[in-house]
Order: structure tokens, then C-alpha cells, then sequence
């Protein structure tokens, strides 16, 4: 029997009488589904007291007392209370003797004296994001069976000795925290199968292993280690090794070879300069090899024998060539890294793979050919190495020739090349290799950065046309006259089916939130940081990095670009599907202040400088217009940022069947903060494009041309307008230059990221590959990520947006309020 009350989204998975149903409905109905009542628990509970797993995650429940009804759950197994602001559990919890599983992670715990008793049947316990719990807590010598623990980004700085009494453990995170030793005792695990120890400051390393442990899994990257502690070699078992991080320089040993079950060896930022010929011991096992962001000047030919690797990671180095039988030698190689190299042309031994899925070239000095295609994109590249590959099949003496003669390929534009610094190359922003990652801080200047106004230099500017008015609400045919004040959707308004266009419309509007989540990531990073921080193909919430500024946010949330585009739903659902711009001010001024309160919130989170110059300004509220267009011109009539693009999504939806009502609404919402005709041109575009997608238009290249035309004709200085083309026709994420210092914020790269992903978009399994390509170029990623998430989004549909990226925090949340937008549109 399971109780589901996660958001206070009531679903209880019994039978219950018909009054029963009413009365929990009524309960539900009153008290308001975002907020935490008691009361409905003591009822269920007094319905059904068997009840096995009970989630009230996502409240805001800080009393213990609301929560002491658990107690009388006997026949409890699993209690999930995450995300609250609790610091103590009642007393009696350890009556539970039957609970099996207990999550009480991202609450306000310091200590756990309430767990004074035994709980013999927890196997899992999760109290990560207590970032007020500072020593390992003793009371887990009462959980003898414990087998997964999680404390992960608390503020541990001691281990105890009674850790060995875990002698069950075969799972335990103890990432991001202040830990400096690594106590012998954790040697006495020896059931221990993964340990996390990364993003510490850990300086000594005393686990005292043998090779009766069980370890298959650590980390200890992003640490402050000096020396390689031998004894980890002792490990048979251990399949994944990570040590990044850890300066200063950290040589891999030549005992390297003893770990004989090793798959995976990570060894990035440690400024080595070579490998252990002994690596090539590690043939038959090893698959997956990084050694990133290092010194390495020639390729270490130990490689060339590791015969299953799959997975090869150099980027960040100093090579420029691969040795002849690169290709020959590796036969199972899937993905290779070589971005940030002194490569001048596309290696020619990449071609004879059979099975390579990825190759990374990018912040290479490329020239002539082999920079355009590598331009266009990873597909376009992979295109160009098979068709070599062909190529090659069938002039084989020829290409031999011509392989003696590649260095001449670019000869006409090839300049001297300079000795690469993958720490002061001019590619992003520099990046300071002596910082911890751990502790790295967003400074007030860089938040700045993100929404910096003055795009460009106030210079002279030619027009092409007057100032244009709004146009009056026109009627349209006689169908239109009769659905004009309101949203409901008219007969043929689309191709799609019901089912179709609701999947669609949730699809908008949960992938802006999880473009805005996912994008947080490299918020304010440069395309560099991002290599150096994350790998491009595991990339999940839990392993974002957790600096001051990242920090604001729980797992998984998103930020103030999709907050706004909310606020902009409420006021449609509200004034039922009118868009009325003062309303829209007085909810932005409100929740500015106020956030969400429902969701827990004190206050706007992640705001530029434009939103709130403009809602401070007199008048705001009664002409916002007027306001954001005083402010636009006390800027020099220079102000571009992309703070409403982000947001305006969500008008392609109502009257999608009508594109000048769709254009209307879309410039009303954007005025209120943005008035420069470069913001209301992206915003027009996006939400024309979404428009024609919930149309039922399949065919992209038909919908960017017309979104592209739409928007276009919002701008009134020709330059502008060629900027404009420009960016909604690129041809790669590197000429958009999304982490271009001083311009990061500004709107065309906002509207170019999503156009461009968009028109890349081939499969709905590209959603995922394209948000994380994006998110790895950086820059303000969380709103690149908005326009890109509800574009793909919308063209793929909820149901296609991966799993794991749309269970996110607040999701019911949303999806109750997507219900009563259908409601209005009929559907």
C-alpha cells in the first residue's frame, strides 16, 4: 500500500470507500495541493494504518510535530521525506522496526540523536544536503544491515571510527564535503563496493585495503593528494579508478597495472606529462581511458596496446598527431575526445574505425576544410569520416600518396602554430588551475556579465522603417469572431491528434524547465571550464558542480527563466487565456520579492540587471511598457539582454491557430521588461515556431524560415536585422560563440541556440544529446537551455523528453497547472 503526497499531489494507491474518495478530495481541494496539511495524513492514516511507503517529499514541513502521525505506521518500509525544512524526526521513529529505507535528504539536520535505538531492517539511508551535519553521525552503528548510505554535500570534516561497524556497506557517498582524512577503518569495508570520496580535501589517504575488499567503484577526484596512496592496488576488484584533480602533479604509478579488474581510469587536470608503459598491462580489461586537460606533448604509445578501449579521452592536451596505426591498433574504439589539441586538420588515421560513434575536435586550431565541417557539428564530422572511410576503400594507393602530402592540405591560410595552454588558450574565458573546483565562486562582476547591456558600441545606424504600433486585435474569418474571447480551440486548428497536441504542449513547457535545470550546470562557465568540469556523455543532476552560485538551487530545479515563463501560465489560466501585460507586471513584482511561496521560496532567484531596473521603475505597475522602454533608452537604446526570450515560450500556445494573435500576446509579455526590437524579434520567432509545431507542421526547414520571416520583421535597423539572420541561420554551436565574454546574455544567441538545435533535431533521441551539447559551449546556459528545451521539447512531446531529466522537483506542480490550460482550450 503506497501514499504518493510528494508536492502535496495526493494519490493514494487503495481502495477507499466513495465518501472516503470525496472526503480526501475536499481536503485536498481546500488546503491547496502545494501546501503541507497534517491533517490529510491523520486521515489517510486512520483509513489504512498499513501503509508500506509514504512519500511527503517537497514540502515545507520544519515542525516535528506535523509529521509524529508516522509513528503509528507500523508496517512502514520506506519513508521518503526529502526536500522539507526538517531538523528532527520524533522520537519514536525507532518503533518503526519494519522501515527499510528512510530519505530525509536536502532538509536542515545537524545531528541524528532522535536514532538512539536499533533500526534493524534499514538497508538504505540517504541524509545528503544537510549541509549542517559536520561529523560522520555515530548513531549508524543502530543500522547493522545498512547496505547503501548517502551524505553526500553535507559539511562532514571527521570520520569516526565507528564507520567499521558498517560492516554491511556496500554503497557509500561522502562527495562534497570537508573531509582531510580518509581513516584506516574504511578499510575494514570490506563489503564496500563504491566509495565516493570526490570534492573534499582530503590530504591523507590511510584506508588500510587488501585484497580482500570488495571495492569496485572510487572516486577521489577533486582532492588535494599528493602522492598516489599504494595500497589502492591492493584492490582486485576495483573496475573504476578516478583521481582527477588532485594537484599538484599527480603521476600515475606503474603499479597502475596490479588493479586487474580495471575498466575505467580517470586521470584529468593533474598536469602530467606521460603514461606508464605498464598501462598496457591493463589490455584485456581496461575500456574506458581520460586523462584530460594534462601535458601530454606526444601520444603515449602504451595506449596503442590497450585493445578493448572503447572510450579515449585526450582533450586538453598539447598533441598535434596520432600515430600512423592509430586507427589499426584500437579496433573497438567508440568515442574519442580530442578538443583542446594543436590539431590543424582532421587527423586522416581517424578514419578506419568501424564503430565510432563520437569524435570531439572542437578548440583545435583547424584550418580550411577541416574547420567547416568540424564547425557544423559532431554529425556532419562523422559524416565526413565515413565517407573518407569509403573513399579510401576504394583509392587506397591514392590516399597513400596523398597521406604523405596532407601536411600541405591548408597551406594557403596556415599560420605558425603556437605551443597550447589549455589554461590560457583565448578560447572562453581563462581559467585559474590552481583554483579548487570545489569551492569556485561566481563573483557579483561575472553575475553581471551574464545580462551586460551593452551588447555593442552606441554607434551611427541606418533604419529601414518607422517605429511600428502594436496592430488592434483583428477578428479574423467569422470562426474566429465567435472564439475571440477566449482559447478554445476552433475546429481544424491542427493536424495533430488530441493526445498528440496535449503531449506537445506539456512537452513546451516542462522541456523550458528542464533546458533551464539541465543549462544551470555551465551558467556562467566558459566553454573551457565546461570541459574541464564534466563529461559530455554523464551528465545528470547529481553531478553538477556545487559552487556558491549553483548551490541556491535544490537538485534538479530550475531557475528565473522558467519561474517568469510560469508566472506568464498563471496569468493566462487566470484571465482566462486573455494576455493582459499589467497582470503579468503585478505577478513579476510579487514573486521578485516573494518567489513561489507555495514551493517554498523567499524571493526571485538568478534575476539580471533588466528585469528588476525595469519593475522598480515609477510606473511600473500601470504602463510597464512605458517603464521598460524608459529603461531601454536611458541604455542608450543598446539593451538586447535575453531575459524575454527565455520566458515567452508558453504564448505559442494559446490561439496557436491564429500566428497575429500569437505575435500580439507574444510582444505584449515581452514589452513589459524588453522593449529593444532585437528581444521582441527572438521571442516572436520562438513562439511562432512553437505555434506552427503544435500547428501539426512537421517539416523544420518550412517552420525556421517562417519564424525566421516573422521575426524579422520586428527589427528596424538593418544591421540588426542581418544579426538576426545570422544567428537563426547558423550552421554550428561554435559560431554562435554562446560563451562569448561581455555578450553571454545577449538574446539573438539565446534564440540562435534554439533554432540551431531545432534544425538539428533528426530523431526525438537527439532531445538529450542536443541540450547536452549545448550545455557543454556554456556561457548562460541555463537560458539557452530554456528556448532550447521548449522548442525540442515541443517538437518531440513530453512523453520523449528523456525520464530522468523530466521527473524533476515541482513537476506535479506544473502539470496541475498545464490541466487547467487544457481546460480553457477545450482539449
Amino acid at each position: 500500500m503506497i501514499y504518493l503526497l510528494k508536492d502535496s499531489d495526493l494519490t493514494p494507491k487503495v481502495t477507499f470507500t466513495k465518501t472516503e474518495t470525496q472526503e480526501i478530495i475536499a481536503d485536498v481541494s481546500r488546503f491547496g495541493k502545494t501546501s503541507f496539511n497534517s491533517d490529510i495524513c491523520n486521515q489517510i492514516v486512520s483509513y489504512e494504518p498499513k501503509i508500506h511507503t509514504l512519500n511527503i517529499s517537497y514540502n515545507h514541513i520544519s515542525r516535528e510535530t506535523d509529521i509524529n502521525f508516522i509513528v503509528d505506521l507500523l508496517e512502514l518500509h520506506d519513508l521518503y521525506l526529502n526536500t522539507n525544512f526538517l531538523s528532527v524526526l520524533p522520537q519514536k521513529i525507532t518503533n518503526l522496526t519494519k522501515l527499510e529505507e528512510i530519505d530525509i535528504s536536502s532538509n536542515s539536520f545537524q545531528q541524528f540523536s532522535f536514532l538512539t535505538n536499533p533500526l534493524p531492517n534499514i538497508t538504505r539511508f540517504n541524509a545528503s544536503f544537510n549541509r549542517g551535519l559536520r561529523k560522520f553521525p555515530k548513531e549508524f552503528v543502530n543500522f547493522p544491515q545498512l547496505r547503501i548510505l548517502n551524505l553526500r554535500k553535507c559539511s562532514i570534516n571527521l570520520l569516526n571510527d565507528e564507520i567499521y561497524n558498517l560492516e554491511n556497506l556496500e554503497i557509500l557517498d561522502l562527495s562534497y564535503n570537508q573531509i582531510n582524512i580518509v581513516p584506516k577503518s574504511i578499510g575494514d569495508l570490506k563489503n564496500l563496493q563504491v566509495l565516493m570520496l570526490d570534492h573534499n580535501h582530503i590530504t591523507n589517504f590511510e584506508a588500510n585495503f587488501t585484497s580482500e575488499n570488495q571495492l569496485e567503484y572510487l572516486d577521489v577526484s577533486v582532492n588535494e593528494l599528493k602522492k598516489f596512496p599504494l595500497q589502492i592496488t591492493n584492490l582486485k576488484k576495483l573496475q573504476y579508478l578516478d583521481f582527477s584533480l588532485n594537484k599538484p602533479v599527480l603521476e600515475i604509478p606503474s603499479s597502475i597495472s596490479e588493479l586487474v579488474s580495471l575498466k575505467t581510469l580517470r586521470w584529468n587536470s593533474n598536469d602530467i606529462s606521460s603514461l606508464p608503459q605498464s598501462l598496457e598491462k591493463l589490455k584485456s580489461t581496461l575500456v574506458e581511458l581520460r586523462i584530460r586537460f594534462n601535458k601530454i606533448k606526444t601520444f603515449p604509445l602504451c595506449i596503442l596496446e590497450l585493445i578493448n578501449l572503447q572510450v579515449l579521452d585526450l582533450s586538453g592536451n598539447l598533441l598535434t598527431k596520432l600515430p600512423n596505426e592509430f586507427s589499426k591498433k584500437l579496433p573497438k574504439l567508440e568515442k574519442i575526445y580530442l578538443a583542446y589539441n594543436g590539431f590543424k586538420r582532421i587527423p586522416p588515421n581517424l578514419v578506419n574505425f568501424q564503430n565510432l560513434q563520437r569524435v570531439w575536435l572542437d578548440g583545435n586550431p583547424l584550418k580550411g576544410k577541416s574547420m567547416k565541417i568540424v564547425e557544423q557539428g559532431m554529425k556532419q564530422l562523422l559524416r565526413y569520416l565515413a565517407n573518407d572511410k569509403s573513399s579510401s576503400k576504394n583509392q587506397n594507393n591514392k590516399n597513400n600518396e596523398n597521406n604523405k602530402n596532407n601536411e600541405n592540405d591548408d597551406q594557403d591560410d596556415e599560420i605558425k602554430w603556437i605551443e597550447f595552454d589549455p589554461f590560457t588558450s583565448e578560447i572562453g574565458e581563462s581559467f585559474n588551475e590552481n583554483q579548487n573546483i570545489n569551492e569556485l565562486e561566481i563573483g557579483e562582476d561575472v553575475l553581471n556579465q551574464a545580462n551586460n547591456e551593452n551588447i555593442e558600441n552606441n554607434e551611427n545606424i541606418e533604419k529601414i522603417g518607422n517605429e511600428e504600433k502594436l496592430p488592434t486585435k483583428k477578428t479574423g474569418p467569422n470562426i474566429e469572431k465567435e472564439f475571440n474571447s477566449s482559447i478554445i480551440m476552433p475546429p481544424n486548428s491542427t493536424k495533430l491528434t488530441i493526445p498528440e497536441l496535449k503531449d506537445k504542449i506539456l512537452g513546451t513547457i516542462v522541456g523550458n524547465c528542464v533546458g533551464d535545470a539541465v543549462g544551470l550546470a555551465t551558467e556562467f562557465l566558459s566553454k573551457k571550464q565546461s570541459a574541464i568540469l564534466y563529461d559530455f556523455e554523464n551528465f545528470d543532476y547529481d553531478k553538477f558542480l556545487l559552487d556558491g552560485h549553483r548551490s541556491r538551487w535544490i537538485r534538479g530545479d530550475w531557475t528565473d527563466d522558467s519561474d517568469q515563463m510560469i508566472l506568464i501560465l498563471d496569468s493566462i489560466i487566470a484571465n482566462h487565456g486573455e494576455i493582459i501585460e499589467t497582470d503579468f507586471a503585478h505577478r513579476l513584482s510579487f514573486w521578485i520579492s516573494n518567489g513561489f511561496p507555495e514551493l517554498g521560496d523567499i524571493g526571485g532567484m538568478g534575476l539580471g540587471a533588466t528585469v528588476p531596473s525595469v519593475v522598480r521603475s515609477p510606473g511600473f505597475l500601470q504602463n510597464p511598457h512605458s517603464a521598460s522602454k524608459t529603461i531601454w533608452k536611458q541604455r542608450n537604446r543598446n539593451a538586447a539582454a535575453n531575459g524575454a526570450v527565455m520566458r515567452t515560450s508558453v504564448l505559442g500556445i494559446p490561439k496557436f491557430h491564429n500566428l497575429d494573435i500569437v505575435r500580439e500576446n507574444t510582444l505584449k509579455i515581452t514589452k513589459v521588461t524588453h522593449h529593444d526590437h532585437r528581444c521582441r524579434a527572438s521571442s516572436v520567432a520562438t513562439t511562432t515556431a512553437i505555434a506552427l509545431m503544435l500547428q501539426g507542421e512537421k517539416d523544420i526547414q518550412k517552420i525556421i524560415d517562417l519564424a525566421l520571416k516573422k521575426g524579422e520583421k520586428e527589427i528596424k535597423i538593418k544591421k540588426h536585422a542581418h544579426e538576426f539572420r545570422e544567428h537563426l541561420e547558423a550552421k554550428s554551436w561554435s559560431s554562435l560563440r554562446l560563451d562569448e565574454p561581455q555578450k553571454i546574455g545577449y538574446t539573438l544567441k539565446a534564440v540562435g541556440a534554439g533554432f540551431y538545435a531545432l534544425r538539428s533535431l533528426e530523431t526525438s533521441d537527439d532531445f538529450l544529446q542536443l541540450l547536452t551539447e549545448m550545455t557543454m559551449e556554456a556561457g548562460d546556459a541555463d537560458t539557452n537551455g530554456a528556448v532550447v528545451g521548449a522548442l525540442l521539447g515541443c517538437r518531440v512531446g513530453f512523453s520523449k523528453i528523456p525520464l530522468e531529466w523530466r521527473e524533476m522537483p515541482h513537476v506535479n506542480w506544473i502539470k496541475s497547472k498545464v490541466e487547467k490550460l487544457f481546460e480553457l482550450m477545450g482539449i
